[in-house]
């Protein structure tokens, strides 16, 4: 039987040059997992899964980029590289977490987690801990479509943490270009977008499972409750199948035939 090989790999994407950095005590069977994963849209990376599904298999090419002989050193060497290609700048690279050792089939030590809570120093929220650094990454990731449980789960935070900083009650003073604060979430174009598949018959359902957008959030999106200041033209808006019943928001949903 052949000996397994240990090292660190990287995945990049040919036409934006976006890298993922990963190490394995099993490369080969490392490599097929992730490809297996992302096949079928189901990677714990949703930033790679989300550029995999936009540019294809094709574009992206796997290397292995350093062999470990000590399995005791790979933490310390994928660190290096995570470093050294600086792949947490959501302009360079997919990697999430600036931490090494989280995908490596073994869970992150005491000292790792100290270590990760160490550098989480600033404004508190909720009982945790976050950087400058970490909240910008965090409202990078809204802007890519993450949602606040993933993202939580990324940077070891409850979601009320995060939630906070979407709807712009904590870390206001932190600005990114394309992040809008507020419940609303979403931007001009994403909305004008939504409104076109209205426009073009496109069922509630399908929005909803196209975009991840809830429900209720796609039928105020219809009837005009919710960003009615932007206008599609010929937008049925009066198709719309969401109507309040009372002062306490309670809903329902029906479906209003309009007549030709």
């Amino acid at each position: 039987m052949s000996k397994k090989l240990i090292g660190i790999y990287k995945f990049t994407n040919k036409l934006n040059n976006k890298i993922y950095i990963g190490s394995a005590v099993d490369l080969y069977k490392r490599k097929h997992k992730h490809l297996y994963d992302l096949r079928h849209n189901a990677h714990h990376n949703k930033h790679l899964q989300r550029s995999w599904d936009k540019y294809g298999e094709e574009n992206f090419i796997y290397e292995i980029i350093e062999y470990i002989d000590d399995e005791n050193n790979l933490k310390i060497r994928e660190q290096y590289w995570i470093d050294k290609l600086n792949v947490c700048d959501i302009n360079i690279g997919y990697n999430i977490l600036p931490i090494a050792g989280n995908s490596l089939g073994y869970k992150m030590s005491e000292e790792d987690k100290k270590k990760i809570g160490d550098s989480c120093r600033g404004e508190k929220n909720y009982g945790t801990k976050l950087t400058d650094a970490q909240v910008y990454k965090i409202k990078e990731l809204f802007i890519e479509g993450l949602s606040n449980k993933e993202i939580a789960l990324l940077f070891e935070v409850n979601t009320n943490c995060i939630h906070r900083i979407k709807i712009g009650e904590t870390w206001k003073h932190i600005k990114v270009e394309g992040f809008i604060e507020g419940k609303k979430g979403l931007t001009d174009e994403q909305i004008i977008e939504i409104k076109k598949m209205i426009q073009d018959g496109i069922k509630t359902k399908d929005i909803v499972n196209l975009t991840g957008i809830n429900k209720r959030r796609i039928y105020g999106i219809k009837n005009g409750t919710y960003w009615s200041h932007l206008n599609v033209s010929n937008l049925p808006i009066s198709q719309a199948e969401f109507i309040y019943l009372d002062k306490n928001n309670i809903n329902e949903i029906i479906d209003v035939k309009g007549g030709e």
